[in-house]
């Protein structure tokens, strides 16, 4: 009960002739917090201590953006925050922002995030 079972395709190329090799591997997670892996269901957006790393690939599913987060530091900035389906990405960014100096800039459906300390 309350475990999480990920499977991810892993595609290596052999450099001796290129060909592709593909493989499926499978990590088990136990204790996690199934009210934020299943809120998707409820159109919310759930982060429950996640680093920002990890809140991206969220949003970028959530909103169909590509986001790209400049400082290696900031990716794992840990954030803990609810938002329905309905708040836009800049409210989720305005709302990081409270927190953390960050400055965004958004280009059709991709977004670049950096820190306002150097």
């Amino acid at each position: 009960t309350n475990q999480t079972a990920v499977f991810r395709e892993v595609i290596e190329t052999e450099p001796d002739n290129n060909k592709q090799k593909s493989q499926t591997e499978l990590t088990v997670v136990d204790k996690v917090n199934t009210s934020a892996v299943t809120s998707w269901k409820d159109q919310l957006l759930v982060f429950a201590d996640e680093t920002f790393e990890d809140i991206a690939v969220k949003m970028e599913r959530w909103y169909n953006v590509h986001i790209n987060i400049e400082n290696p530091a900031l990716k794992q900035e840990r954030y803990t925050g609810k938002f329905v389906h309905n708040e836009t990405f800049y409210e989720v960014l305005d709302a990081i922002a409270i927190t953390t100096p960050i400055r965004y800039s958004v280009s059709e459906n991709n977004i670049t995030i950096t820190t306002d300390e150097p």
